[in-house]
């Protein structure tokens, strides 16, 4: 009975998870604030942790083939979960990237705004030490 009451809370977490991630991969395609992502991002990743601790009690719970099977369920969504992850933070530095750009274009109004100088400048030339030959002399 105890197994099957943990079956079913596995179960459903894991759905839940499901939907987190669904949600996450979503908002990553819409997302115009790095803050909305970190946070839902946060939550699912709160979440999978709390659902890998069912998890391994569902595990121990289990013997044999049905094992096996709860592991092999268990790598696929946490595969889902990485990948997820993973597009989700390089959205957030994508979209961090952007708003610093918008603000540093902004905000520096100057001369030299532009990476290109208006004036070519020149240099200073480097002199490099010549030998003569005598190597207590050289520099």
């Amino acid at each position: 009975m105890k197994a099957e009451s943990i079956v079913s809370k596995t179960e459903v977490r894991r759905a839940k998870l499901h939907v987190m991630i669904d949600q996450l991969t979503q908002l990553c395609k819409d997302a115009s604030h790095p803050d909305d992502l970190r946070e839902l991002l946060d939550d699912v990743m709160a979440f999978h942790d709390k659902t890998l601790e069912m998890q391994l009690q569902l595990e121990a719970a289990l013997t044999g083939e049905e094992r096996d099977q709860e592991a092999k369920h268990w790598v696929a969504l946490s595969e889902r979960t990485q990948i997820a992850r993973r597009e989700a933070r390089a959205r957030i530095r994508q979209i961090e990237g952007f708003l610093s750009d918008c603000s540093a274009s902004s905000n520096d109004l100057g001369p030299r705004s532009n990476s290109k100088t208006s004036v070519k400048e020149r240099l200073p030339e480097l002199k490099m030490p010549v030998f003569s030959g005598e190597v207590l002399e050289f520099p």
